[in-house]
């Protein structure tokens, strides 16, 4: 059986009665750094607490279960149901976003303009050059809104680049800091900043050029506002960097 420590955050404008009991619960009412949204309290805790290496470990927004429809209980009986070589676990809502895009930075770029060359840019600074545009993602490794559950070794390849990506966010003289701070559209207003969008793309990155991490995902049509689509991608290798030149184009739904 595996351990599973899933966290749900507690912001400042989400009662605590309104969190699923199942989860522990990972405070951030204090509000700290709100231009870093979730990416602050997971940052806090990975770099301050010792982890179980054959654990797993989460940290869901409020509204899990309102985009997933799923609770603390199917989490854990979905993980406890893992293969012993399963590193990271997905939960991904919008299953309709990733049939309708190539991929998490194309969907990000049409959600929020210039994120796809921000992205190409900052992957590239980090010494990781290959084009963005050339991946494409799918229902094994698509992971929106930070609904992933891994263990601490896929957490420390995830924080590896998030911290980059912190860093050079946090240089006001680095041009591409200044980028990654800039303001988007974001639920009618133009307050968050894209670096929050690129982090939540990490997770995809990393599983779609690293052949080393085992993922199971669960495929639940159950996800609120999802539409059931499916496409050829489904049935390719699943731990194989995948590029569009590899792949046919036709995408059905039904």
């Amino acid at each position: 059986m595996h351990a599973v420590h899933t966290y749900q955050i507690l912001t400042h404008y989400t009662p605590r009665q309104d969190l699923d009991p199942g989860f522990d619960v990972l405070d951030n009412s204090s509000n700290e750094r709100p231009d870093w949204y979730e990416y602050w309290p997971i940052r806090k805790f990975l770099l301050n607490e010792t982890l179980d290496e054959n654990a797993f470990y989460g940290f869901l927004s409020p509204k899990f279960k309102l985009k997933t429809n799923l609770g603390a209980a199917e989490v854990r009986d979905f993980i406890q149901g893992s293969a012993p070589a399963t590193d990271v676990v997905l939960f991904s809502p919008s299953i309709h976003n990733s049939a309708f895009y190539w991929n998490v930075f194309e969907h990000g770029n049409a959600e929020h303009p210039g994120l796809l060359r921000v992205a190409n840019a900052f992957f590239a600074r980090i010494g990781h050059p290959m084009p963005l545009e050339d991946l494409v993602s799918d229902s094994r490794n698509t992971v929106y809104s930070n609904y992933f559950i891994a263990k601490p070794r896929f957490w420390r390849e995830w924080l590896r680049i998030t911290e980059q990506m912190f860093a050079i966010a946090e240089s006001a003289a680095d041009p591409l800091g200044i980028e990654l701070r800039t303001p988007t559209e974001y639920r009618g207003r133009h307050e968050a900043h894209m670096k929050v969008f690129l982090i939540e793309r990490v997770a995809t990155w990393i599983l779609l050029t690293d052949r080393g991490f085992a993922a199971r995902a669960i495929l639940s049509l159950r996800a609120r506002g999802s539409t059931s689509c499916r496409s050829p991608l489904f049935a390719m290798p699943s731990k194989s960097p995948i590029r569009l030149k590899d792949v046919d184009s036709t995408r059905t739904c039904f």
